[in-house]
């Protein structure tokens, strides 16, 4: 049963049975492309290697022979490879292996789909959505997983913008899912292509360097990738800013050696596990079989050619030139005579095919051989001296040099060997493009798996004019679908439907110091899994910075970053000092570099320009890397983390309000109505009303407030109620001022209302006893504001804040309507209220009335120095302060962690904030309380004790009015008579005012008469 493989010049298909154990001969056939007469491809010496191999192992197909039939054509002729593909099929096959490029396989694809004969690729294939090539069958990984592995090594980059860099039209199909990231993510994408009829990649890289764009994405073949790194390398765009990530699988087969030391970034997938003991030891041996092959004068692997003179010597020294035990052929000698030199010699022009090379130029020049090379990898070299009585015929010019072991007796033949030939044998083997030679590898197992498992099933001639199928082609697909193979490019599984390979293993791998290694894995159901070790992981990010020289963006800010003050001039570093550059000189000790500050040009931190979407201050530095980091108070934002990075916060704090401290004021003599509001005096005033109304209306009504005024006269008809609307409010006042009065309520409904009054009158003396001396005893600071609200809801004091900082990009993009309100505010007197700096800003709030809205942090460090400032309210927000670094070169959170734990931040932030402190105020709480503090309560007993004065005189007016009325006499003299007998203080009773009375002599009798028997004894004594 014939498999058709790719397509290759001559080689008609041979079969034959062995005698003895007469196995099944089966030929497979292949159709490869080749340019011009070129050298064999990698997949066609794999498809070779893997058929010997099966015929070899006998554990795959024992009793079957693989004999192959290859067919070659150019690489363009679609027509040609449909020919071959029919000439094949003419003569029975059961599968057809490539060819690769787009056209040739399309045109053999639609053959093999009419006649039912399944098509194997290597290669990446564009499928439509609605396929019908249900006869192929795909060991590439399917392009969509691999856009999404790179879209997740996007994310776990953390890249923000990235451009794409395509080599042909089918770069775009084959990255869709990346292309389509910018719609679900917040990616943004830059598209570009690569020159197509040339290797030029310099105008484009130089439009790339000059747009700043670090993070690209390079789709193309490990060819244009090797020549991409070249000419990046010289554009001097193989810095540790850039990160490439190469789509092609064969990066790891690139030469890497004169980039492990750029610092560059570069990461990529391999599919082929050369870690594997197994998969080494197969690429092993077909390297050696490769190897062991002669070349051909037209196979294109002639290297070039070399012209030796021997010119020291008129003897012949032979020089043999060979590869292992194969010698090339092909050596010419003349011989003659140089009339320059008058010195025989012997010219030699031979044709060698090039391998390795290793001190050469020295081998050959210590036995007087002047050497004219073309381009070498290295060769093995040996060398023959023929026996000669004459010692001195070569035998000393055969000295030991650096790249020559051991001795070297005359007449024997010295074979020179290159010390670091494994190494230079494993570059050559890089040359190859594996990835496609193993993908080939693997798909001819597949097929065997198929042929081993197939029973009954027989090809048969095919013509491509008569479109009859293959009647077991549909059976022999799916066998082919349903294999499963573990081979050099992993686990071999495919979609049943359309015959891709959607399930796949690939390993991340990234350019360390020591060469590409891997660093992580993906495959479709898991995703992206990076298995670096935090070990590993932390001595790269300190190796990578060690011995470097860093340029350190920075701003003048008290305490952070500040002048140093000497007599001598200062220069460099040492003209700075403050809390960022003794964090930058830990870092510093810490990670291995050295550094130079600078001071940001623009002055500014950094903060977004919507209008023309630029930034500015160190944030733009950053982004156009004239620095490397940003030490400074830099705040860690939302906006900021979209363009750079940062790294864990150095510092926490958070937005406040620096304002003038108030002046202290004295109590006032009223300072006693201060410890209650004079919204509670006057609900006092007005309960003790309320109070006095409610008694009276209840004793009035209360049967139990009237009683007998004469309790000697039981069967009085009168009776009286002391509580009148004034009595009442005596009591209420009464109780108010904790004295009493004479009145008692006897009902029960009268003393609810008087012990409910006693209650709230006993609570309220209660709390104004103990706040009254908070206030007569504490010199009161009072502030026009206590918060932000408070600036908010007023105009006449001015606040702002730094013009393009942190601060200001919080209240710009809040969504708080009291924050809201103050951003209009700013904004709308924005020549007036934002300040350059810091300093322009502390200097207005001491100056003028003006608030300024800055970090707490740095509100601690000016009221530490001038006891005129204070902190108005607490924390408007919350934030951070970090090291700002390019994006994707965060490197610091490492040596920040450490510091923090060894507690240095701590103690630097004790060494800048401490200050020599504002002195304390005096307590005033034991102090004597002089006039000052309660003279206002003299002021109210005086104003009362008049008051009461000038009401007893007009009680005096009016009774001696009342009095002149009643005994008929004048007003003058009535009162004369009560200003007599009150300037008499030693008497205590007075003459009650009578009216005149005219009394009858009979009453007269009478009233005696009565008195006379009320006396006691009267009887008695009569």
């Amino acid at each position: 049963m014939p498999i058709p493989g790719p397509t290759a010049s001559g080689g008609h298909p041979t079969a034959h049975r062995s005698p003895a154990a007469a196995p099944l001969v089966t030929e497979s056939r292949g159709i490869f492309e080749s340019i011009e007469s070129g050298p064999s491809g990698a997949e066609e010496l794999a498809f070779k290697f893997a058929l010997n191999t099966i015929n070899r192992n006998r554990t795959l197909l024992p009793n079957t022979t693989l004999t192959y039939d290859i067919q070659r054509i150019n690489i363009f002729d679609s027509f040609e490879a449909s020919r071959k593909a029919c000439d094949q099929l003419s003569l029975g096959v059961a599968a057809i292996f490539g060819p690769s490029h787009s056209s040739s396989a399309n045109a053999v694809q639609s053959i093999c789909n009419a006649l039912g004969v399944p098509h194997i690729q290597t290669k990446w294939k564009h499928q439509v959505s609605d396929n019908r090539d249900s006869y192929y069958v795909s060991l590439y990984p399917d392009f969509s997983s691999l856009s999404r592995a790179i879209l997740d090594l996007v994310h776990f980059f953390k890249w923000r913008t990235v451009t794409v860099v395509y080599d042909d039209s089918t770069g775009l199909i084959r990255l869709q899912e990346l292309i389509k990231a910018p719609s679900r993510y917040n990616i943004r994408l830059k598209i570009r292509q690569l020159p197509t009829e040339t290797k030029d990649a310099k105008p484009l890289l130089k439009e790339m360097k000059k747009a700043k764009e670090f993070h690209v994405i390079f789709d193309c073949g490990h060819e244009m990738a090797a020549w991409i790194l070249k000419q990046a390398l010289a554009m001097g765009m193989m810095t540790e800013y850039y990160h490439y990530i190469f789509t092609t699988l064969d990066l790891f087969a690139l030469d890497m050696e004169p980039y492990r030391y750029s610092g560059v970034n570069m990461t990529g997938f391999r599919i082929l596990n050369t870690e594997n003991s197994q998969v080494s030891s197969i690429i092993e041996k077909w390297s050696m079989e490769r190897l062991q092959a002669p070349p051909k004068p037209d196979s294109g692997l002639l290297d070039g050619f070399m012209t030796v003179g021997l010119i020291n010597s008129v003897k012949v020294v032979p020089v043999v030139v060979g590869r292992r035990s194969h010698w090339v052929s092909g050596l010419n000698c003349m011989a003659g005579y140089d009339g320059v030199a008058g010195l025989w010699g012997i010219k030699l022009t031979l044709c060698i095919w090039v391998l390795l090379l290793f001190c050469f130029a020295n081998i050959l020049r210590s036995v007087g051989v002047k050497i004219i090379l073309h381009e070498f990898d290295g060769v093995r070299l040996e060398l023959y001296q023929p026996a000669s009585s004459d010692s001195s015929s070569g035998e000393e010019s055969l000295e030991e040099d650096s790249c020559l072991e051991g001795e070297y007796p005359e007449g024997l033949v010295y074979t020179v060997e290159s010390k670091n030939f494994m190494e230079k044998k494993k570059a050559a083997q890089k040359k190859l493009k594996l990835t496609d030679a193993a993908l080939m590898y693997d798909a001819v197992h597949v097929v065997a798996v198929a042929v081993q498992q197939s029973q009954q099933i027989t090809v048969s001639s095919l013509q491509c004019n008569r479109h009859k199928p293959w009647r077991f082609g549909g059976r022999f697909i799916n066998l082919i679908k349903e294999a499963h193979w573990d081979g050099l490019t992993g686990r071999v599984l495919f979609n049943k439907t359309n015959g891709l390979r959607t399930d796949f293993d690939l390993d991340v791998i990234s350019l360390k110091e020591e060469g590409l290694e891997k660093i992580g894995t993906w495959d479709p159901p898991s995703g992206l899994n990076m298995t670096e070790t935090h070990k590993s992981k932390t001595s790269n990010i300190t190796d990578s910075l060690a011995n470097k020289s860093l340029r350190v963006s920075t701003i003048l800010e008290e305490p952070y970053v500040m002048f140093k003050k000497s007599d001598k001039p200062l220069y460099g570093n040492d003209r700075f000092e403050g809390y960022c550059i003794d964090l930058l000189r830990e870092l510093s000790g810490i990670l291995g570099f050295r550094y130079e500050v600078r001071l940001v040009e623009d002055g500014k931190y950094g903060s977004l320009d919507e209008g023309t979407g630029q930034w500015n201050g160190m944030v733009r530095e950053l982004m156009d890397h004239k620095a490397d980091l940003a030490v400074a108070p830099l705040a860690i934002t939302y906006v900021r983390e979209k363009v750079i990075d940062f790294s864990k916060p150095y510092m926490t704090l958070g937005i406040s309000i620096l304002y003038r401290k108030p002046n202290g004021t004295n109590p006032g003599v009223f300072s006693f109505l201060n410890p209650l509001s004079p919204d509670i005096w006057m609900y006092i005033l007005l309960a003790c009303l309320g109070v006095s109304c409610v008694l009276f209306v209840i004793a009035r009504f209360s049967p139990y407030e009237w009683y007998n005024p004469h309790p000697c006269n039981p069967d009085s008809d009168v009776v009286e109620n002391n509580f009148t609307l004034l009595n009442s409010f005596w009591f209420g006042v009464g109780a108010l001022m904790q004295q009493g009065s004479e009145l008692m309520p006897k009902a029960l409904s009268t003393r609810i209302v008087g012990g409910i009054w006693w209650f709230f009158t006993l609570i309220i003396i209660s709390s104004y006893t103990a706040n009254l001396a908070a206030f007569l005893t504490v010199e009161r600071m009072e502030s026009p504001i206590d918060s932000a609200d408070d600036l908010a809801k007023q105009t006449k004091i001015l606040y702002g804040l730094v013009e393009d900082g942190a601060t200001m990009t919080f209240f710009k993009k809040t969504k708080i309507s009291t924050y809201d309100k103050m951003w209009e505010f700013m904004n709308s007197r924005k020549q007036s209220v934002m300040v350059k700096s810091v300093e322009e800003g502390i200097q207005r709030v001491l100056t003028s009335d003006y608030a300024f809205l800055m970090e707490s942090t740095t509100i601690e460090f000016v009221t530490q120095r001038n006891c005129n400032l204070t902190q108005i309210g607490g924390l408007i927000d919350s934030k951070a302060y970090g090291v700002g670094t390019p994006m994707g070169k965060d490197k610091i959170t490492i040596a920040i962690l450490q510091l923090q734990e060894e507690g240095k931040l701590h103690m630097m932030k004790e060494k800048w904030w401490r200050g020599n402190g504002c002195p304390e105020e005096e307590s005033k709480e034991a102090s004597a309380l002089g006039v000052q503090n309660i003279g206002g309560i003299f002021i109210v007993l005086a104003a009362g004790l008049v008051l009461s004065v000038f009401v007893a005189v007009g009680e005096v007016l009016y009774k001696s009015k009342q009095n002149a009325q009643l005994e008929k006499r004048s007003f003058c003299s009535a009162m004369m008579d009560e200003l007599r007998v009150s300037l008499k203080c030693q008497r205590r009773l007075k003459q009650k005012p009578q009216p005149p009375a005219i009394v009858k002599t009979e009453e007269v009798i009478n009233m005696h008469t009565f008195n006379d028997r009320r006396l006691p004894g009267k009887e008695t004594m009569a």
